[in-house]
């Protein structure tokens, strides 16, 4: 996408190909430095199943090899039936799942539910888009946001 977006810079705007250039080049290297970062670190852990209120991270599940099992469908929007929170409850026990992600965004009640009955954490994955303009203004960005999201994943698949 960003190769997309910098060719038709430079194609509506030519005089500043260079610029266009070095700008996709920097971002492509950090790119490839989160890639390795990613591949690196959970290729190293022994489990690769988290539980998540809701199918947000998909492809960042295949990407990298982990499964994601979802309480909820695509949206945070609804709370599962009592059946699906014992599914989802006695696979958590069953892969000994220790913490239960939920969205930066999402209200955190029932992955909070499912880690008090299986003695578990909580914790955030973010999707990036839940970021304030204050925590852009102090130098967040996708590429912050995508590390913590790597120290939490590390930190529930050890």
């Amino acid at each position: 996408m960003a190769e997309n977006v910098k060719a038709a810079l430079t194609a509506a705007d030519a005089k500043n190909a260079e610029y266009y250039a070095a700008n996709y080049e920097k971002f492509a290297a950090e790119c490839d430095l989160l890639d390795a970062e990613f591949r690196e670190t959970l290729a190293l852990l022994p489990s690769t199943k988290i539980i998540v209120s809701h199918q947000a991270f998909g492809y960042l599940c295949h990407a990298y090899g982990l499964t994601q099992l979802a309480v909820e469908g695509l949206t945070s929007y609804s709370d599962p039936s009592p059946a699906r929170m014992k599914e989802i409850t006695d696979i958590a026990r069953e892969n000994d799942i220790r913490v239960i992600f939920f969205g930066a965004f999402s209200d955190p009640k029932i992955a909070q539910e499912i880690a008090r009955t299986i003695g578990a954490k909580v914790d955030v994955l973010n999707p990036y888009e839940s970021l304030s303009a204050e925590e852009i203004a102090e130098g967040e960005d996708y590429f912050s946001v995508m590390r913590q999201n790597l120290t939490a994943l590390k930190n529930a698949l050890e």
